[in-house]
């Protein structure tokens, strides 16, 4: 009865409309309702049926998706409709289809031109001959528009309460709304590998030498992990083959590391020995660990290195899913047990580090492999990293100055940034020699603060909090050998299994002066130094399975420089590559006045 009562209550008020503003308004509704019932038939068939397999049907769909959302859309700005949304009933409605169709035509209108130069690609690929770099970088420049589209609708659908919605909508939203998040969460995860294949083409006439230096998220390095596997990548007119693939086996025998890359002020900040291959990426800046790469390669191998791109076992586990199965000796990883077994089952299926080391050798031969000669299996793949929840990032460095540069305008270069303003970052430096970061859980605020303090060089400034807390889930028993030593003690002292010295860096705004440290509410000291102008604050943490130690950092940030001009930004805070998701949190009370 509910469902009749309601349906003639839009039968009057639609009566009402045609009285008052006569069979235009009426014609506009129903024509409206049929745009938006349209639109929704054809997200759940693209939904339902794309494969992907054929790329030409699903641009067809998307087509009739782009005409009948701006249709939609068209109607729904009208003018004369604008008196609607004060209407009762369907007042409510109508203002929210206004807010749907608008990013819907934006996402159809901008999956086009993503899904032509998608299209090219895959034809290259299936011809053997190699990738042509002009559409690689078209397609990731139509990838950013469309993933920049697909966040503005996520955000949009997700503030939407889909029961006050009329037309038969009510039941279809709910799933479309699902299926915009989904979209929205695979073109985050997909963005970076996107602009790293363009970044990998960039000069497609000369013949280069990529590393992809595969970093063990298990065991924490400022660039994200240990460099625990490699692969060499040659790269010659737009087509990729793979040259060799390893562990770090290789690379620790070649000798010594050649990290001159690192400013001689940091050699001694984290304590460790950057001579060796599994500690010279201690620092946030990737820039310098691509460049230690590139040199030390040269160094023991007499062979020059165009660019390094870095990656961990979150985005292997994606290259898995696009490339199927992947099978060596005898064991066989899917993309969604690849991630839990590089980073932990291993240790326990291969107890000899030798043994291990091969698996994961072989692994990494067979990945690329396939990689550089199948094109991708996009519904395996998108269906994937719409629900990826590792924190693994991609990052970029080229020897090439322009594509270096690229690499920075498209967010992949994991650069520290000199510039003054609210920007901090903070990194993992596992002390303990062992691969318990697998087990940890990250959550981090930065926060702005009143005006009018002043910074320790006597610039006008505002005070600025940073909180860090690391939480290590690691069981007490269990657990492999190889996992979980103690290497920073002396041999033979006790210690819990599962425990781990973590070395937690900080970086504050440029020009900051520290005020106060505290770590699980008791004042602190920290080491102090600067990297790339950022004052930087290491903090030696003693993590016990199961517990949590936070670190609570207060300094002043000037909001002035030299001049007297104004450096405030928007804040940000850059956490590290990790296995699991790290929450953030960002509050700034506004900007403050410049007198």
């Amino acid at each position: 009865m509910s469902e009749i009562s309601g349906a003639r209550k839009i039968i009057l008020v639609v009566g009402a409309l045609a009285l008052v503003f006569g069979s235009y308004l009426t014609i506009r509704i129903i024509s409206l309702a049929n745009a938006l019932n349209e639109s929704a038939t054809i997200v759940q068939g693209l939904q339902n049926s794309a494969k992907f397999e054929d790329l030409e049907v699903f641009e067809a769909g998307i087509v009739k998706l782009a005409k009948a959302a701006t249709t939609a859309n068209s109607i729904a700005h009208d003018p004369v409709l604008a008196p609607a949304e004060w209407l009762p009933i369907i007042g409510k409605d109508f203002a929210m289809v206004k807010a749907i169709v608008g990013p819907a035509q934006e996402l159809s209108a901008t999956a086009q031109p993503m899904l032509k130069y998608l299209g090219e690609l895959r034809k290259q690929a299936a011809a053997g001959a190699g990738f042509d770099s002009k559409a690689a970088h078209a397609l990731r420049d139509a990838f950013n528009q469309f993933s920049d589209a697909a966040n503005r609708a996520d955000v949009v659908m997700q503030g939407i309460d889909a029961t006050e919605l009329h037309f038969g909508l009510a039941e279809k939203l709910p799933p479309i709304r699902a299926k915009f998040h989904d979209t929205a969460m695979a073109m985050q995860h997909l963005q970076p590998l996107i602009k790293a294949f363009a970044t990998v083409l960039a000069n497609p006439t000369v013949n280069q030498r990529w590393f992809v230096a595969t970093q063990n998220l298990a065991e924490a390095r400022g660039t994200g992990g240990l460099l625990g596997s490699y692969a060499i990548l040659n790269v010659k007119n737009g087509k990729i083959t793979l040259a060799e693939a390893g562990s770090d086996t290789k690379l620790l025998a070649a000798g010594g590391v050649n990290h001159s890359a690192l400013p001689a002020e940091l050699n001694d900040v984290w304590g460790v020995d950057l001579n060796d291959w599994r500690d010279f990426n201690v620092s946030a800046h990737v820039p310098y660990s691509g460049e230690i790469i590139a040199a030390s390669w040269k160094k023991a191998f007499k062979q020059s290195i165009d660019g390094v791109l870095f990656m961990g076992q979150g985005t292997v586990a994606e290259m898995v899913a696009a490339t199927g199965p992947i099978t060596v000796q005898g064991r066989t990883l899917v993309a969604e047990e690849t991630q839990s077994f590089l980073s932990k089952g291993v240790y326990a299926a291969y107890p000899d580090p030798a043994k291990k080391n091969k698996f994961v050798a072989r692994f990494m031969q067979s990945l690329f492999a396939k990689l550089v000669t199948s094109p991708p299996n996009l519904p395996s793949l998108l269906g994937f990293v719409s629900t990826q929840k590792s924190a693994d990032k991609v990052y970029a460095w080229s020897a090439d100055a322009d594509t270096q540069t690229d690499n920075v305008a498209q967010g992949i270069a994991g650069v520290v940034s000199e510039t003054e303003g609210s920007q901090t970052w903070f990194t993992l430096n596992n002390a303990g020699g062992n691969k318990l970061d697998a087990w940890l859980q990250l959550k981090a605020s930065y926060s702005l603060g009143q005006c009018g303090a002043v910074t320790a060089d006597g610039f006008a400034g505002r005070k600025g909090f940073m909180a860090v807390v690391v939480r290590n889930n690691a069981p007490k028993s269990g657990l492999p050998a190889y996992t979980s030593p103690r290497l920073d003690l002396v041999p033979g002292t006790d210690y819990t299994v599962g425990s781990n010295r973590t070395l937690l860096t900080v970086y504050a705004p440029v020009g900051a002066s520290a005020a106060s440290f505290k770590i699980n509410g008791k004042t602190a000291t920290a080491w102090a130094a600067v990297d790339r102008k950022h004052p930087i604050y290491v903090f030696e943490l003693q993590v016990d399975p199961g517990s949590t130690q936070t670190v609570q950092l207060e300094w002043v940030e000037p909001v002035t420089n030299l001049e007297g001009h104004s450096t405030q930004t928007v804040p940000s805070l850059t956490v590290p590559a990790m296995l699991n998701p790290v929450q953030t949190r960002v509050v700034s009370k506004g900007f403050c006045s410049i007198q």
